[in-house]
């Protein structure tokens, strides 16, 4: 009633190291979650995303980048109350307005598909797609 969205509270920002532009663990991956997305898509009919698969399977649509490291800060702010965490992590996604979906990946951690997925399907990249 008079509190408001905890979406407009809550502030996720991320910081990265350098870009590695030869790893190859950034367009494999891609290719696996493009590969897999169809199963998953099964489960939802094409008229409620807000991106078709094929917008997704091209190049410039869906990019997934690898940096050294990968740092989520996460803050809370309500009226005088402010609260902050750091945490680093292997993947991220975002989104700005209409463009591209970004999946960025940690190259410093070994390649955790769990958090990948997770990443996907918890919210941010879901939210991006449905």
């Amino acid at each position: 009633m008079g509190s408001p969205h905890l979406s407009s509270l809550v502030r996720e920002d991320y910081k990265t190291t350098a870009e590695i532009l030869s790893s190859r663990i950034g367009p494999e991956i891609r290719h696996l979650i493009l590969e897999r997305l169809p199963l998953f898509l099964h489960e939802h009919p094409q008229s409620r995303t807000k991106v078709s698969f094929n917008w997704l399977n091209e190049e410039k649509n869906f990019v997934v980048k690898v940096f050294g490291k990968l740092l989520v800060t996460k803050s809370l702010q309500y009226g005088n109350i402010r609260h902050v965490e750091s945490n680093e992590a292997s993947a991220v996604a975002k989104r700005e307005g209409r463009g591209p979906i970004e999946l960025w990946l940690a190259g410093n951690t070994q390649v955790d598909m769990y958090e990948y997925v997770f990443s996907w399907t918890s919210g941010r990249i879901c939210l991006m797609f449905f």
